[in-house]
């Protein structure tokens, strides 16, 4: 029911959280200098392993607790991932996006959302010189459940088809305190 004529009066306030965990890998030359790495020699990083699909709870619990995402997991020997199995043996594969500027320190920055078991992170540069192409994956997140409205943070140091120096954070999601108001009708 209408609470007054005004439409301040009929407002209706809206809360989301996050549901989904947030991925964020910094990429930076390595500090022993076997190869120099700059920005347009990385090419791409991928999450492997991740749920191709989510369910998404829609109502809030009467504690005001939101229930987690959950994932259908990825079954490997579907015929799907045949292809790609030898390169790829955790199934999925996700690009991530890359940053517009990257966090200070970093010659690239990436993230994405997901949900699932995070397998594994998949990075590919090149090297300007020689054109050899180097394709590293960090499996240090092996069986890693992403949690919802968490957010991963790895930084990581590139050397020749090794990825070393790996810092990873976990962090709570930051809540955006944006206003996004706009006027609207309510009708029964």
């Amino acid at each position: 029911c209408p609470s007054g004529a005004t439409p301040e009066a009929n407002r209706v306030k809206l809360f989301f959280k996050h549901q989904f965990s947030q991925i964020q890998v910094n990429l930076k030359n390595s500090q022993e200098a076997s190869v120099a790495i700059d920005e347009t020699m990385i090419e791409s990083v991928e999450l492997l392993g991740v749920a191709e699909t989510g369910y998404v709870a829609y109502c809030i619990k009467s504690d005001g607790s939101v229930p987690s995402t959950t994932s259908a997991p990825i079954n490997v020997d579907d015929a799907k991932y045949a292809s790609t199995k030898k390169d790829n043996p955790y199934g999925s594969s996700f690009k991530m996006f890359q940053r517009p500027t990257p966090v200070a320190g970093y010659l690239k920055s990436f993230e994405g959302i997901a949900f699932g078991t995070l397998q594994g992170i998949r990075i590919t540069w090149k090297e300007s010189n020689t054109n050899v192409k180097h394709v590293a994956t960090y499996k240090g997140v092996t069986n890693k459940t992403l949690e919802s409205g968490k957010k991963y943070i790895y930084n990581m140091e590139l050397r020749r088809s090794v990825i070393a120096k790996v810092a990873a954070e976990v962090t709570p999601w930051a809540i955006d305190q944006t206003d996004y108001s706009a006027d609207g009708t309510i009708q029964d």
